[in-house]
């Protein structure tokens, strides 16, 4: 059946349009229940404001204060103030390189609420006192000592909003420090300057990152703002330590181990949202989802264990069970209490997959092999970043009769294999086929 559909006699075109359109929902319930061993497609997100792509400011004719020497670099007027001096104020703060070298115009507006009290204003009615119809009309206005002098008849103010790009992503690693505790540059590596595990008094619990034992690394599993505590490797004894070293970022400065004093740095990093590698979609796979949600399989020959670490945004379990509508329990009518299930993604080792319930967002999950000789880490085999959503949503293909049903525009045959979704008992809609030595199916529409 190579003829072009529109070249068909009318009724039947009708007649293939309609098993055509029969087909459609087949297909897409077909190929789309694979979607969890499919990678997502990655934005690039966050969208940020780039300041390296900001304009060169050039208000000035005389030149701009981005440094302390007139002409150097090129532009620079000499205003900028140098660092560690102290201005005429009394006040102390450092100068900041190139602080005014780019340009970001912003604006916004000014605007008074009162006007009953502006209508209705003594001194604007009487236009005898300058200075307090002003300030009865909310104007700004300018001052020489306490005398208003001027005012704005209309002012307008923007607030700039800027964004820093975050050198950390959901799942990626956060390295010790390049920086010593006094921010100067190390003359040394630095993983043997600072030890590799982060100090913590309760196990690196609700902190925002995870220490792995396994891979002996730091990973950033919570996008937002997380403080991780460094411990210096180098230990310190009553006598020798610097006993004026305060941490910049709060709690303690030293720990104490026996005779060995170690210093303490806290550093905050920001973590964004975006995920460091191409995440996973993992659909739920139990009640009314579990002919939609598969479980994905994980050959216990070839992987040890799985480690899902969870965050505040993702917990391990949730308060209630998810109740869908017309929510049904064995328990109805009597006083018998029914288990619940409160896990929102789990691995159970003697089945070999990986369940999905109750909860949506995004979870790390960490790929162990075999046991290491010290009976306590297993050789890391990798991580996934997993995306946890309710169910997947159908998409309609067009397919002819006869035809082989084929992944949705994106997909391919060679990364994608074709699974059944239970439809009921009846008469298939498809026709399976099985190529000599293979074990894929090939489904075609029947």
């Amino acid at each position: 059946m190579n003829q072009p559909l529109d070249s068909l006699h009318p009724i039947r075109r009708g007649l293939f349009a309609a098993l055509g359109a029969r087909v459609r929902h087949v297909a897409a319930a077909l190929v789309l229940a694979l979607a969890p061993l499919t990678a997502h497609a990655v934005e690039k997100l966050p969208i940020q404001s780039d300041t390296a792509r900001d304009r060169i400011n050039r208000r000035s004719l005389s030149g701009v204060p981005t440094s302390s020497s007139p002409g150097n670099p090129a532009g620079s007027d000499g205003r900028a103030p140098a660092s560690g001096i102290e201005n005429a104020s009394g006040s102390f703060n450092d100068a900041t390189g190139g602080q005014f070298l780019l340009l970001m115009p912003f604006s916004g507006g000014a605007v008074a609420s009162d006007w009953a009290t502006r209508s209705l204003s003594p001194s604007l009615l009487g236009s005898t006192n300058f200075a307090g119809a002003m300030a009865d009309m909310q104007l700004p206005t300018g001052v020489s000592g306490t005398n208003v002098v001027a005012a704005f008849r209309r002012l307008r103010l923007g607030f700039p909003y800027q964004n820093k790009a975050s050198p950390y992503s959901f799942g990626s690693v956060i390295p010790v420090p390049d920086l010593d505790e006094a921010g100067q540059a190390l003359n040394v590596v630095k993983e043997r300057y600072w030890i590799a595990e982060p100090y913590t008094t309760n196990g690196h619990a609700n902190v925002g990152y995870y220490w792995s034992p396994h891979a002996r690394s730091v990973y950033a599993i919570q996008a937002g703002p997380v403080r991780v505590t460094w411990r210096k490797n180098q230990a310190y004894t009553a006598a020798t330590y610097p006993a004026s070293y305060v941490n910049p970022g709060g709690g303690p400065s030293f720990v104490t181990n026996g005779a060995s004093i170690y210093l303490l740095h806290t550093a905050t990093y920001v973590v964004s949202g975006s995920a460091d590698k191409p995440p996973r979609t993992l659909y739920w796979t139990e009640r009314e989802f579990r002919n939609l949600g598969r479980p994905i399989s994980i050959p216990p020959a070839k992987v040890g264990a799985v480690n899902i670490v969870f965050n505040t945004q993702f917990p391990r379990t949730v308060t209630n069970e998810y109740r869908g509508p017309g929510y049904t329990s064995p328990a109805d009518g009597n006083t018998n209490a029914v288990l619940s299930e409160l896990r929102t993604v789990w691995y159970d080792q003697s089945q070999g997959f990986l369940y999905a319930f109750n909860q949506e967002g995004r979870v790390f999950v960490e790929i162990l092999g075999d046991m290491r000789e010290d009976g306590q880490t297993r050789n890391p085999l990798g991580f996934e970043i997993v995306d946890v959503v309710k169910q997947p949503i159908p998409l309609d293909i067009d397919c002819e009769l006869g035809e082989r049903l084929l992944p949705p525009e994106g997909g391919s045959l060679e990364a994608l294999r074709p699974e059944e979704v239970q439809l009921g008992p009846g008469i298939p809609f498809n026709y399976v086929h099985y190529a000599p030595g293979s074990t894929v199916p090939q489904l075609y529409a029947a």
